[in-house]
């Protein structure tokens, strides 16, 4: 070997084994598959909540979902939803707050995935998810820095339509009657 080509070679050598000892040393270990949600929420009852998930489909399903069992905590509290392993995409989220009618307080929705976390705080939860069914629109709660979720209480309409209404007015009738037929028997 030529000192000409020992000034070549050499020094490209050397530099290729510093780079292999340099990725090797500093590589991103590969991390396990699957995704975990989580919600930062504050409750006063003692509830379940559910978190439905979409993988290619655009609908959500009870097969498609993980529940979790919530404790009442003044403070804010994380509820953890650990997704499946196998799932690889996610197209959407459904968050079911609670099973009864009672009024919450989300302050972050937390996406952590093998690589990266994303935070939502309570603006971006307004302008990325809908309220829906039996929710009202949601309201930023500044104090707090959370977004309400309230119930919607049924109209009277409503009520109507599942005879509740219907069922006082006929019992004011029959008060009413029976007070007349008594004034009747009186006399």
């Amino acid at each position: 070997m030529n000192a000409r080509t020992r000034r070549l070679w050499l020094p490209t050598l050397g530099a290729f084994l510093a780079f292999l000892g340099a990725w090797s040393a500093l590589r991103v270990p590969v991390a396990p598959p699957g995704l975990r949600v989580d919600l930062e929420v504050t409750t006063a009852y003692e509830d379940e909540y559910a978190l439905f998930y979409d993988d290619l489909t655009y609908a959500f399903s009870p097969e498609r979902m993980v529940s979790v069992e919530v404790t009442p905590d003044a403070k804010p509290q994380i509820v953890h939803f650990e997704l499946p392993e196998q799932l690889t995409r996610v197209q959407g989220l459904r968050i079911d707050p609670a099973t009864s009618a009672t009024t919450q307080a989300l302050h972050a929705v937390i996406l952590r995935g093998p690589y990266r976390t994303v935070r939502l705080g309570p603006e971006q939860i307004i302008e990325l998810f809908t309220p829906t069914h039996d929710l009202k629109p949601f309201e930023l709660d500044t104090l707090r820095d959370a977004v309400r979720i309230k119930p919607r209480l049924r109209r009277r309409r409503q009520a109507r339509r599942h005879g509740q209404v219907r069922r006082t007015k006929n019992r004011r009738r029959c008060r009413r009657r029976t007070r007349a037929t008594t004034k009747r028997n009186q006399r």
